[in-house]
């Protein structure tokens, strides 16, 4: 029952429902306290629904629980920069970077609490290092659904299923 109130949250959340999404999953986190799926997206969901204070309360359990985790550290993160703490949500973006270098939402959301906090200079790097990111990250191939099936019906199933 826990994972049908995630999806139906995610769903929720798809829509632009967010006060059903954040119902599902407390619904679900009822039942499964530890579900930190469910935990994780509720404090996204919450801090969209500008409730910072919910969110950051989600955020706290969760990094009691698996510390250093990325997304957590990003939850926090952003929980820290809404409630207008940038060192704080600073150090919490460095947490991030330190558990994955290439999280390229790190970086730009950290230039903009660097440059809260008069740090020109690092606001400077991190947007020029999320833009060299971006440009450099693989795109989505326009059609690839049809490539793979022209590819599939290519391919002699003979030599595809048997090593001969």
């Amino acid at each position: 029952m826990t994972q049908i109130y995630y999806y139906y949250a995610k769903a929720c959340r798809g829509l632009g429902d967010l006060t059903n999404a954040i119902a599902m999953l407390t619904k679900a986190l009822k039942l499964k306290d530890d579900f930190d799926t469910a935990r994780l997206l509720r404090g996204e969901v919450l801090l969209e629904n500008g409730d910072a204070d919910e969110a950051d309360e989600d955020a706290d359990i969760l990094l009691a629980r698996i510390e250093g985790n990325e997304d957590v550290c990003l939850l926090k993160a952003r929980v820290l920069k809404a409630k207008g703490d940038a060192a704080n949500a600073e150090n919490m973006y460095n947490k991030v970077l330190e558990a994955n270098p290439f999280c390229i939402e790190a970086f730009a959301e950290r230039a903009i609490v660097r440059r809260q906090q008069g740090n020109e200079d690092g606001a400077k790097d991190d947007e020029a290092t999320a833009e060299e990111m971006r440009a450099s990250a693989p795109q989505a191939d326009e059609g690839i659904e049809q490539k793979i099936k022209e590819k599939m019906q290519q391919a002699d199933p003979y030599k595809v299923f048997n090593n001969d």
